[in-house]
């Protein structure tokens, strides 16, 4: 995509590495070899970094799934033996066990969620700040696909590349922190003081206090881009449609 990008911000077939390069809409101009430094020092640097740091959040998140399915997995079983717990002369006995492992899960239940407080209140505004630049990003691009203003024999691959992977970037990526909050919100019930602690203190990620990454957030972001869409669509058929009607009766009263 980046490569895609290059060619579609320079015909480098007609464009020498020395040649001047024009800032619009500044009036000015640098040498190409120049601008291209520049874009990557301050475009593509930042960005890379940032899905270094999405990367390493996404597997993070994966470890903290599989922990939160290991302690689901052990409530069943403490679920199961709970409905099993005959009245003998063994049933103290099981159940000092029971509260005994139960104690165990709750403990480690309250690690995950205050690893994950400390994330937030360290990552937070980095989470919300690459989630904002993503949407924004997708924005930018979808505007530029459904516009058609751009004049190159690249710009279909790089529009619709472009288009559909920051389209992902901004969905698809943040999905896995969405399916963390789930999988630690699915638990049996086989303690009410547990299921009452999930509840009030949920394991989520929170991008800068201000979003929570779950399901709901991933959809509404990606219906928001297909709005935003749909309208820019309806906008531009709008105004090419009456350039026509204005030019023809400035004919006519011509």
């Amino acid at each position: 995509m980046f490569t895609l990008s290059w060619l579609h911000g320079f015909d480098f077939e007609k464009r020498k590495l020395c040649s001047p390069y024009r800032l619009n809409p500044i009036d000015a101009a640098i040498p190409t070899w120049a601008f291209i430094v520049l874009q990557v020092l301050f475009m593509y640097y930042p960005y890379i970094l940032s899905k270094v740091f999405l990367i390493a959040t996404i597997v993070m998140t994966c470890v903290m799934r599989d922990c939160s399915k290991a302690i689901n997995q052990r409530l069943s079983e403490l679920d199961e033996r709970a409905k099993r717990v005959s009245r003998n002369f063994r049933v103290g006995e099981e159940i000092d066990s029971l509260t005994k492992d139960l104690e165990v899960l709750i403990g480690h239940r309250a690690v995950l969620f205050q690893f994950l407080q400390q994330w937030n209140h360290a990552f937070g505004w980095i989470l919300f700040l690459s989630y904002g630049v993503d949407v924004c990003g997708s924005a930018g691009m979808l505007a530029v696909l459904v516009s058609g203003t751009e004049r190159s024999r690249y710009v279909v691959a790089a529009k619709l590349i472009g288009s559909v992977g920051f389209v992902t970037f901004a969905t698809a990526l943040y999905a896995p922190l969405a399916l963390a909050t789930e999988e630690n919100s699915n638990v049996r019930e086989v303690a009410n003081d547990l299921r009452s602690m999930c509840i009030d203190f949920p394991v989520k990620f929170t991008a800068a206090e201000f979003i929570h990454m779950d399901r709901k957030s991933i959809v509404a972001t990606f219906m928001l881009l297909a709005s935003f869409s749909l309208l820019l669509i309806e906008l531009l058929a709008e105004e090419r449609s009456a350039a026509p009607a204005s030019h023809s009766n400035w004919t006519v009263n011509a």
